[in-house]
């Protein structure tokens, strides 16, 4: 049970857009670990396929990430929460 008012506090106090209110949840450091993360897993993965595998764009793409790819794909985890997409039927 909630007990007192109801308030935003601490930093979020200071967030006046949606970007600002979402950095306080990823900081820039957090992204970055999860970007170097993502691509030392990619590159891991990426050496277990041949030269010609790799440069034949009809059969595969599979390149470094970005910090913006990132934010959208934890964007899109986040849409999927927001419209109650998580259940598998």
């Amino acid at each position: 049970m909630i007990s007192g008012p109801i308030e935003v506090r601490g930093a979020a106090k200071d967030a006046k857009t949606p970007k600002e209110g979402w950095s306080l949840f990823f900081t820039d450091e957090m992204l970055s670990k999860i970007v170097a993360t993502s691509n030392a897993h990619i590159d891991k993965v990426r050496r277990g396929y041949s030269e010609e595998m790799l440069s034949n764009g009809r059969n595969s793409y599979i390149g470094l990430t970005t910090r913006e790819e990132i934010i959208a794909f934890i964007g899109l985890f986040y849409a999927r929460g927001l419209l109650n997409l998580n259940n598998h039927r």
